[in-house]
């Protein structure tokens, strides 16, 4: 008991201005909204989130929606079915998610789903590809407002629009920083066992952004803060919150 009560009365003492991002939009942990909604992006942002985290996947007709897994409406994916046919879904679509984002002059980050036994990626590339430059011709992005995050190296590689922040994710950290560094991607999303000061610092000063998933344990949330990473994506969203004003008192 004593134990938590010292670990809670931590102030993160570096970074404060980590940018935090909520997972899904408000998180996945005491919140009140449909992970993936236009009020959970509206949320997160409205209370202060410097950006949020989305999963995407692209119709057939090359829309944007955002659904974190691998559904089927009448026996198809989304990837196979044009957007009318998906409409009863209600799913949010990731134009949409970006203007909001662009409101709050905010970050949005996009978790792009792919699964070889299922799609053909090149395809999906192709689609990806399309999806970017016709969203930034009519939103026109900032560089680095929208960043896509990815375990496959090879989609990454492939994106063509150069405003887009490419983010890595692995679970082997050798793998990953070689691959990072080689490609010239933007920045790597560390695993918790890849988590560490040296690894941070490394990829820092060879240029890549860090960012890092955070549970709902408050000391690893002090602990995120301390190692100063750019970004932490956030499953408890108002701890978070919380803990950066507890800091700057």
């Amino acid at each position: 008991m004593l134990h938590f009560f010292l670990y809670s009365c931590q102030k993160p003492d570096s970074n404060l201005n980590v940018q935090l991002v909520g997972h899904a939009g408000s998180g996945l942990i005491h919140s009140d909204f449909q992970p993936n909604s236009l009020a959970s992006i509206q949320n997160a942002l409205s209370n202060g989130l410097d950006a949020v985290e989305v999963d995407l996947q692209i119709t057939k007709d090359t829309v944007g929606l955002l659904c974190h897994d691998f559904i089927q409406y009448q026996d198809k994916y989304i990837h196979e079915l044009e957007y009318p046919e998906l409409l009863t879904m209600g799913l949010c679509k990731l134009e949409s998610a970006i203007e909001i984002v662009q409101d709050y002059n905010a970050k949005i980050y996009i978790d792009i789903k792919s699964d070889a036994a299922i799609m053909d990626l090149e395809e999906e590339i192709i689609r990806l590809n399309a999806l970017i430059n016709q969203l930034d011709s009519v939103l026109s992005f900032e560089p680095g407002q929208v960043c896509v995050v990815s375990r496959n190296s090879y989609l990454l590689n492939k994106i063509e629009n150069s405003k887009i922040f490419r983010i890595y994710e692995s679970d082997d950290f050798q793998e990953q920083f070689a691959v990072a560094v080689q490609h010239g991607f933007d920045g790597v999303l560390l695993k918790e066992s890849s988590y560490h000061v040296a690894n941070v610092r490394a990829c820092q000063n060879s240029g890549l952004v860090v960012g890092h998933l955070n549970t709902s344990s408050y000391q690893n949330l002090v602990r995120d803060f301390n190692l100063a990473p750019d970004f932490i994506i956030l499953e408890d969203v108002s701890k978070a919150l919380k803990l950066r004003r507890y800091g700057e008192e």
